[in-house]
């Protein structure tokens, strides 16, 4: 299979995870019934699946540091993402407008849009090489 079909074909791919957590996790109708835990925990699960979906769809991909930039964005992100609730867990030390900051930062990398953003890197990359 060509590269740009697994591209194709993770896109859509994330887009349905996306679409799912966004319903049934974020915003969706039953969304605000489930504990903030359970919530929490499955925004990170679905970046956590997202993640080898993306590697697997950029695997091929001429460019390797699309690979690269990906996985290590999305293990920041959910480095960064585990480490706050942590301590928003254990300390309740952020404000509601630094907490809702790390949620636009989720909703960001829980969306397609961070995929097509690389993949729009990579055409300006090789229009300019």
């Amino acid at each position: 299979m060509g590269y740009k079909a697994k591209l194709i074909i993770g896109i859509i791919i994330i887009t349905a995870i996306c679409f799912v957590d966004y319903q049934f996790f974020t915003e969706g109708r039953d969304a605000r019934r489930l504990d903030p835990l359970v919530r929490q925990a499955a925004h990170l699960i679905v970046l956590a699946v997202i993640t080898p979906i993306g590697y697997w769809a950029w695997k091929g991909h001429p460019m390797q540091w699309a690979k690269n930039l990906w996985v290590a964005s999305y293990m920041l992100a959910i480095s960064i993402l585990l480490i706050v609730g942590l301590i928003q867990w254990q300390t309740s030390l952020f404000s509601n407008e630094l907490l809702d900051r790390f949620y636009d930062f989720r909703l960001f990398f829980g969306s397609p849009l961070a995929f097509i953003m690389l993949f729009m890197l990579t055409i300006l990359a090789k229009k300019r090489s």
